[in-house]
Formats: structure tokens, C-alpha cells, sequence
């Protein structure tokens, strides 16, 4: 999910940082802040020590200290220079590392030393992951337990809300940040603890089918009310996201299923990064709002019999990122398919499906420059992911797969993908 990439040279991220803290402005702020941070790692850590029988993970005060200092706020600028426009989870025109929960920005920090210049610093942040995310998933557990338990869901303040939201944001960074470390014992710890917890946090909550108000036509919308319901919005669907990625990646049962996922469509890019409550309003009023078709009407058009063209497909002014966030989630039906033996008897519907899925590409990219899409990282994915299925079908079919990917379930590792993938490649 969080890639690692190298830095750019041009200014093109320039407006990402328009509105995060600066060390010299905000250094005080930023120590307090961080000073939580470290209080808090220091306080679990001491109290896994005490457990026999519980987790260990590493933790060294002294560079907790140098990590989590007012001078490495680049590694903010980072995250939202690389990670965040690969995963667009946190609302960056309102995200201030002096309210944010400590949670979340301890996540956002750590992906973006995933992105900084080489330096002792930078190094030593990954020391820091394993704690970090026990911390993260502590947390969450505890607020889910009070929110679910004592009902303070459909009482509680927006404040707590968003700050339950923060929460949820920054474990789910922090499980694809461990996943991105590629060592096997933290991507086993992912897979069988951490993304249950996350699809389970995301079904007691109902954040699966989140959906905004609907407000009459020409009545203002209110941006904070609009942001609460959209990050739950995300929430949903990228958790769900990385549910699929998982299933793909071991050869396992998608823990959850497209059919979950029937809240509102993410909503635009430009309506998402709106810097104030009148740019957003703006866009609303250019018709530029919620998108209300959910990712399973996008499923069940794609499959539907009675599919006529593209311009009938519920949800309307695709972009390319929304098409990779198709493609994933239907990798989920081909990989529920094939596990449950089924494949043979819809196989040519769900290629059908992969053909009306370049359909209303090329009704995206139609025209665009081929070099240029070659560059763009959505167009490599989606066209990447569609092959890539396709070759799955067609090996499950023929049951030609020497590589052992398609034959055993629950691998252990990615090197049976990566075995099928060069073979394939061949």
C-alpha cells in the first residue's frame, strides 16, 4: 500500500506543504506532540516487558528522542508528498499534527521516514515500527470496545468521532507500513492479526456502508460534517482494498466480501484536497459532490447480463484511480471463484467483466499520450491488474501452474506469486 520511492527534484508536491507545521514555527507544538508520542511507546513497551507470555518488541528511549524531533518534520512533507496520494485516507487540508490524534500522527511520521534522504534518523525509524504499531492497534482496540460496547457511537461529539476516524487511519498506515517491511514474521502478524482487526473494527462500526446526508440541491453542505462521513467513506473501502491485496498476494479467501461494501463511492480528488469550506463549497455547487453509487452497484454492473455500454455504468467521471480500485475489488470475486471451485462455470463472465473494465478505460484514457500513460503509476497498476487476472483465470482453467501459487492455500510468503509471475512472464 505505501510504496517506497525516490524523491522528486521539481516542485510538483509544492502544495502539499502549504499547510503543514514548519520546524522553526512550530517546534515547540511539535515537541509536545511528540512527547505524548514517546510517553506512550516508553508506557507500553515497559508494560510488555512486565508480561512473560506476551509480545517483545524492541524500544531504545534515547532514539525515540532523535526520531521524533521537531527537525524531522520533513517526514510529514513526505507522506503526503508519496504516500498519500497512493492512499488517500487522510484529509490533508485539515490534518494538524498539534490536534490529530497522537496515533495518527505517529503512522503519518513514520511512512514518510520511509521517503526521507538517508541519514541515521531515517534508519533508525524502522526500529521503531514493531512497538508502534502494538501501540496503534492497542489503542483502536480500546476506543472500538468503548464505542461499540457502550453505545457512545450515536452520542458522542464529532470531535470524538473524527478522533475515533484518526485512529483507525493510523492503524491502517501502520499495517501497510509493516507489510512494505517484507520481513515474514511482521507480514504473518499483519495477515492473521492485524487485518481481521481491521475488517472487524470496519463492520462493527458500519463504515462498510457509510453514506453522506443528502442535502436539497442549492443548500450548503457542511464541509466538517462532509469530512467526518467521507473518511469513514475511505475507511470502508480501503480496508476492504487491502482485504483483496492480501487475498491476492497468499492465495487466500478474501476476508471480506464485495458485497459488504455499499456505502457512497469516494469522492473526487479535487473535492478531497479543497483547501477551505469555500473552495469545497464551490465545487459542490458545480455538481462536483457525493458520488452515490457504491462499489458493489460498480460490481454488479460489470457482471450484469443485461450490460448495454459504458454510459450506463452507475458510476459517472472515472478516473484512474477509481479504476484501479475496480479492478482490486473484483480481483476478490475471481479469487472467491476459483477457491470455491466455481471458476469453470462463470469464467467467460468474469473475463466479460475484465473486457468492460478496459471499455470504460479507454473511455478515460482514450486519446492520452501512451508514453505518458506508461509513466503514470495508476496506469501501470491498472493495466498490470487486469493481466494479471486474466492469466489467473486462464491457469486455473487449463491447471497449468508449475510455480505452485494456484495450488495451495495460505501462502506463508510472496514467493509463490513471484514465481508466478515470471513464469507467466515467459
Amino acid at each position: 500500500m505505501l510504496g517506497q520511492r525516490e524523491s522528486l527534484a521539481d516542485d510538483s508536491w509544492a502544495p502539499f506543504f502549504e499547510t503543514l507545521p514548519d520546524a522553526n514555527n512550530d517546534s515547540e507544538k511539535l515537541e509536545g506532540c511528540f512527547n505524548v508520542i514517546i510517553d506512550n511507546l516508553s508506557n507500553l513497551h515497559t508494560a510488555l516487558s512486565s508480561c512473560t507470555d506476551g509480545p517483545q518488541y524492541y524500544f531504545q528511549l534515547d532514539q525515540a528522542k532523535q526520531v521524533f524531533v521537531p527537525e524531522n518534520v520533513s517526514f510529514i512533507h513526505q507522506f503526503f508528498r508519496f504516500s498519500h496520494p497512493e492512499v488517500p485516507i487522510v484529509h490533508r487540508p485539515s490534518f494538524n499534527p498539534h490536534e490529530v490524534h497522537p496515533v495518527l500522527l505517529m503512522a503519518v511520521f513514520l511512512c514518510g521516514s520511509m521517503h526521507a534522504a538517508p541519514s541515521d534518523v531515517a534508519l533508525s525509524a524502522p526500529l521503531l515500527f514493531d512497538l508502534a504499531e502494538e501501540y496503534a492497534f492497542n489503542t483502536l482496540r480500546g476506543l472500538v470496545d468503548k464505542y461499540v460496547n457502550y453505545g457512545v457511537m450515536e452520542t458522542d461529539s464529532r470531535v470524538e468521532l473524527a478522533r475515533l476516524n484518526q485512529v483507525l487511519q493510523g492503524s491502517l498506515l501502520m499495517h501497510g507500513l509493516q507489510f512494505i517491511m517484507n520481513e515474514p514474521q511482521r507480514r504473518e502478524r499483519n495477515r492473521d492479526r492485524r487485518l481481521p482487526m481491521l475488517v472487524s473494527t470496519i463492520r462493527k462500526l458500519g463504515f462498510s456502508n457509510a453514506r453522506h446526508s443528502r442535502v436539497p440541491e442549492g443548500e450548503p453542505v457542511d464541509w466538517d460534517e462532509f469530512i467526518l462521513k467521507e473518511t469513514q467513506t475511505r475507511l470502508g473501502i480501503w480496508v476492504f482494498l487491502s482485504a483483496a491485496q492480501q487475498s491476492i498476494l497468499f492465495n487466500m479467501p478474501p476476508s471480506m466480501s464485495i458485497s459488504e461494501i455499499t456505502g457512497d463511492f469516494q469522492c473526487f480528488e479535487d473535492v478531497w484536497e479543497a483547501k477551505t469550506a469555500g473552495h469545497f463549497q464551490a465545487l459542490i455547487d458545480q455538481g462536483r459532490g457525493k458520488r452515490t453509487a457504491s462499489l458493489w452497484q460498480c460490481h454488479q454492473s460489470l457482471i450484469s447480463p443485461t450490460w448495454t455500454s459504458p454510459d450506463n455504468f452507475p458510476l459517472r467521471s472515472l478516473t484512474t484511480p477509481d479504476m484501479i480500485v475496480l479492478v482490486l475489488a473484483f480481483s476478490t470475486t475471481v479469487t472467491s471463484a476459483r477457491l470455491s471451485g466455481t471458476l469453470p462455470l462463470c469464467a467467460s463472465a468474469l473475463e466479460q467483466a475484465l473486457d468492460r473494465c478496459h471499455q470504460l478505460w479507454g473511455g478515460i484514457v482514450g486519446g492520452k499520450d501512451p508514453a505518458t500513460l506508461s509513466e503514470n503509476l495508476y496506469s501501470r497498476h491498472f493495466v498490470e491488474a487486469k493481466w494479471f487476472l486474466r492469466k489467473v483465470i486462464k491457469t486455473s482453467i487449463t491447471g497449468d501452474d508449475p510455480s505452485g501459487y494456484l495450488g495451495e492455500v495460505g501462502h506463508m510468503s510472496t514467493t509463490e506469486l513471484h514465481e508466478f509471475l515470471k513464469l507467466s512472464l515467459r
